[in-house]
């Protein structure tokens, strides 16, 4: 064996980008909106239960790959894992792995009973949360902190992998949600969903402002960051979703006026799906005009164009069965079909450039 395929693997493993979990995440939320039985379509209960097991399998190969992978660089290659935190760009995308491992537990929350036993899937459920929200938290304080050290910075390091740490804050409750009325003083936890919901929906409306000054002032991103405009629809959508989900549980456990919440929140989801149709529009804008200007290479980030797109869709089709609406949830079924082509599409572009070798290239 030569020294140059010895170390090829060593290599790989430094440079690893920090967005692979991206995959889990996208991969996961296509779990948690089929196991749910889209526009309760009885008749095709078998062919959405069965995509909810092939998904959740995939994301679960997926999260046990790649976290092998991420925690021997942060154990061999610690130097290399912290000079990516300390990048305003890249250093977000560390966030991928507690956003993985959050969504990767409501899918086992959702589809893992189709063919786990129930206290099994639930334990895998809460495991994963139990890593995933300390893990949430310290990872995107931790980054913020760096940004801040590294200040002052201009606006063309300011990109869309910015809204990561709102969507890792908004992922908690909605992880948390299916898990709480088993657990003994809901209220606390309950409130804890809502402080995190709270901490990321207000992170996402301080960097939306960023984003949209730089994309005004400074221009697009360099093409390997233009999928990253696209994760701004996933606070709306996971946290549209989570804020439904927590209200629910308020009022299945008697806490408070929980049918007086649940209605007040439907209506602010529904605000928030506005925004999320209104920044779909916008990015699709953005994409057209980079891509007339160059094709976008394949890297890792290209999975921001799954769990963003899926986080949509499950807030879309949970308000049309919200508003008892035929009309919304046929929108999210169509949205649902746009997630599954462009999951398709990502996914084969992965296994090409994981065959070619591609997959390794860092591009910034």
């Amino acid at each position: 064996m030569s020294s140059a395929t010895a170390t090829a693997p060593v290599s790989r493993v430094r440079t690893l980008h920090p967005g692979w979990f991206a995959s889990v995440m996208g991969t996961s939320v296509l779990a948690v909106i089929t196991a749910g039985n889209p526009l309760d379509t009885s008749g095709l209960q078998p062919v959405w239960d069965t995509l909810a097991v092939a998904f959740l399998v995939i994301a679960t190969a997926l999260a046990l790959g790649f976290g092998a992978l991420y925690l021997l660089r942060w154990t061999q290659h610690r130097d290399a894992a912290m000079a990516d935190l300390r990048n305003p760009i890249p250093g977000p995308l560390i966030g991928t792995v507690p956003g993985g491992l959050l969504v990767l537990s409501a899918a086992f929350s959702a589809a893992g009973p189709l063919v786990l036993p129930d206290v099994l899937a639930t334990g895998i459920a809460t495991a994963l949360l139990i890593i995933g929200a300390p893990l949430a938290l310290v990872v995107g304080v931790a980054w913020a902190a760096e940004v801040v050290e590294a200040a002052p910075l201009g606006l063309e390091k300011v990109t869309g992998t910015w809204f990561l740490p709102p969507v890792i804050a908004v992922l908690v409750p909605l992880a948390a949600a299916p898990l709480v009325p088993s657990w003994p003083s809901p209220h606390l936890w309950l409130w804890l969903g809502y402080a995190f919901a709270g901490a990321g929906l207000f992170l996402f409306a301080i960097v939306a402002v960023l984003v949209v000054a730089r994309l005004a002032l400074k221009g697009p991103p360099p093409p390997p960051l233009a999928p990253a405009v696209w994760i701004a629809l996933g606070p709306p959508g996971a946290g549209g979703v989570a804020l439904i989900r927590l209200a629910e549980v308020t009022e299945a456990t008697g806490i408070g006026d929980g049918a007086a919440l649940r209605a007040v929140t439907v209506a602010l989801a529904s605000g928030m799906l506005g925004f999320a149709f209104w920044w779909l529009a916008f990015a699709l804008l953005v994409l057209r005009r980079q891509l007339a200007r160059g094709p976008v290479p394949y890297t890792p980030a290209w999975w921001a164009w799954t769990f963003p797109l899926g986080a949509m869709t499950a807030l879309t089709l949970v308000l049309g069965e919200a508003w008892d609406s035929t009309a919304i949830g046929v929108v999210g079924i169509v949205l649902l079909v746009a997630t599954l082509a462009v999951w398709g599409v990502v996914a084969g572009r992965t296994v090409a450039a994981m065959r070619s070798g591609t997959a390794w290239e860092r591009h910034g």
